[in-house]
This record gives structure tokens, C-alpha cells and sequence, in this order.
């Protein structure tokens, strides 16, 4: 696909021609060369074999050099992984689910678990609807099942029939979020010593990716 930053946007335009024709030229003077001036042609391919030559030891001085440079950069940023700074954020990631399966809450709260930081900095909000019949038993059942794997574990429950509200996940994350922030606030405080960021997911999710 043509950039709009492309100053010839046809691809059959003679300029595009330029760079073979130059390789070309390059090869067909070469051979004259070679005929009518044997000692030009061979001054040029030695200062061309040179050229490979010092293209190759810059290559082999600095590939350990950036080697190197990547085994520093990688442990300055697991050093600094454990920052004060980033030891205060917590992940608040929200659940919204309605008539969602067991079975698939508990293989993305699985998933969840399985983070580095689930435990000390990951704070879990099972945003369940009010309106799903047995939500209330699915909640606890999940509660109880993950009680000690992250650092909180919440459930909201979205009442049904809200004026001047549209039923649907984003009212349910909404309601959760809304929620959380008061619950954040009374723990935590406001005065940002301690920092939250808020993600939101929906059905099943693997890996590590949170933390």
C-alpha cells in the first residue's frame, strides 16, 4: 500500500528505475574497466575488498558490545522492577461477566493467578449483574477457590433497572469501577503514595501479561 508521503505514487514511474540502471552501470564499468584500464579496476576492487574487510571487524567489535549493552539494559530494568515507586502500583483488573460460565471465570482468574505480582500488587473485581439468576453462589464459589491468590479479591454486583442507564458490560464496568475508586479511596487515601491502574477483561485469558 502507497504511503501518502510517497512523492511518485506510480510504481511503473521511470525514477523507480534509477537504482538498477546504477547497480547496472556499476557492473558493465567494472568490466570495461577490466579491458581498457586493468590498473583502475583493480585499484577499486581492492579498495572495495577493503571496505568488506573493516565492514567485518566493525561487525565483530561491536556485536559482543551491544550484547553487552542488552545484558546491562536488561538487568538495570529488572533492578528498577523492584522500585519503591513500582512496588506501590497495584493492578486492578475488572471482570465484567453476566451468565458467564464457571468454568470460564475460573480459567481467567487462572490466568490471573499465574501473574508475578498477583499476590502482593493484583486486585481482582469479579464484576458480576444482579439480574443473572445465582450470581450471588457463583461469586462466593470463586471468592472461596481464589481467597489468598491476589492481593484482593471484590465482587460487585451491577443492579438491574437503573434510570437513565443502558443495560449492558459497559454499565457493568462502570458500576464496578465506581465501586473499586470508593473502596481504593477509603483504603489507600488519595494522596497518590499509592498508585492503581486500572485494566478491564472479558471471558477467557491466559499467560502472563498483568505484571
Amino acid at each position: 500500500m502507497l504511503s501518502r508521503y510517497d512523492a511518485v505514487r506510480d510504481l511503473h514511474h521511470w525514477t523507480y528505475k534509477i537504482p538498477g540502471m546504477l547497480a547496472w552501470g556499476m557492473i558493465a564499468g567494472v568490466a570495461f574497466a577490466m579491458v581498457e584500464y586493468p590498473a583502475v579496476a583493480l585499484a577499486c576492487i581492492r579498495l572495495l575488498g577493503l571496505y568488506v574487510v573493516l565492514r567485518v571487524f566493525v561487525a565483530l567489535l561491536f556485536y559482543p558490545l551491544g550484547l553487552y549493552q542488552i545484558h546491562r539494559a536488561r538487568t538495570r530494568a529488572q533492578r528498577s522492577a523492584g522500585a519503591p515507586i513500582l512496588r506501590s502500583v497495584h493492578h486492578v483488573v475488572i471482570v465484567p461477566n453476566h451468565n458467564e460460565p464457571a468454568t470460564i471465570l475460573a480459567r481467567t482468574l487462572d490466568g490471573l493467578a499465574r501473574q508475578s505480582c498477583a499476590r502482593r500488587r493484583l486486585i481482582v473485581v469479579l464484576a458480576m449483574e444482579a439480574s443473572e439468576s445465582g450470581a450471588d453462589t457463583k461469586a462466593r464459589m470463586l471468592r472461596r477457590r481464589y481467597a489468598g491468590k491476589f492481593a484482593r479479591f471484590i465482587v460487585t454486583i451491577h443492579p438491574a433497572d437503573l434510570p437513565d442507564e443502558v443495560p449492558g458490560k459497559g454499565a457493568n464496568q462502570r458500576w464496578a469501577a465506581r465501586q473499586v475508586r470508593v473502596m481504593l479511596e477509603r483504603d489507600f487515601g488519595a494522596s497518590g503514595k499509592r498508585r492503581c491502574v486500572l485494566k478491564t477483561i472479558s471471558g477467557a485469558c491466559r499467560g502472563r501479561y498483568a505484571c
